[in-house]
């Protein structure tokens, strides 16, 4: 059973622009799909309209529990504490087909040739490559679903970078704005010139 998930700016800032009754739908489907995997079926207007503009996030939230968790989310029958999940036995099959079918397309995906990985990713230095490398193969394993993996990847290291989690050899590592303008006073300095 789930019990939190992240609520985006995107959807404050997407409800804040609604009027109370459809704040009011829009809230409660984005909370039935996150919890029980609901997909809402009766929104209308610019509920709807809100819903949809935030449909890949809210459906990118809910497979990433489900694939993390091993877990398929399932609407409560009774409601409330103590619920029991329903799930039928078909819908269990078609996620299992699902994951399979995932499984197949990032298997076939050029990225996952070592050779072709480390061209893509040319500017970077042995230790990132192998880390980000086998990062990308434990998440199509677990069957993840990526249109462009190379942006997916960037992604991952630019966000890593940022948060300072992972530090690697500077070599063939892209320098910051502000180690060029260093390096830049430093030159200008050494040929006589006021900084």
């Amino acid at each position: 059973m789930r019990k939190a998930f992240n609520f985006y700016r995107s959807y404050y800032e997407v409800a804040m622009e609604l009027k109370d009754a459809e704040f009011i739908a829009f809230i409660k489907a984005l909370l039935q799909r996150q919890f029980n995997g609901t997909e809402p079926t009766d929104l209308k207007g610019m509920a709807k309209f809100a819903y949809l503009s935030q449909k890949f996030s809210i459906d990118s939230q809910v497979l990433g529990f489900e694939t993390k968790t091993k877990e398929k989310l399932t609407p409560t029958e009774g409601g409330g504490i103590g619920a029991t999940q329903g799930a039928t036995a078909q819908e269990k099959e078609k996620e299992k087909e699902k994951v399979q079918l995932s499984k197949i397309l990032f298997t076939d995906c050029n990225l996952f040739d070592k050779n072709i990985f480390k061209s893509e990713f040319s500017d970077w230095g042995k230790d990132k490559l192998i880390y980000y490398y086998e990062a990308a193969l434990a998440y199509s394993n677990e069957g993840n679903k990526y249109i462009d993996w190379k942006a997916t990847v960037n992604n991952w290291a630019r966000r890593d970078k940022l948060a300072g989690k992972i530090k690697f050899d500077s070599i063939n590592e892209p320098k910051s704005k502000e180690q060029i303008i260093e390096e830049k006073k430093a030159y200008f300095k050494t040929q006589g010139f006021q900084i």
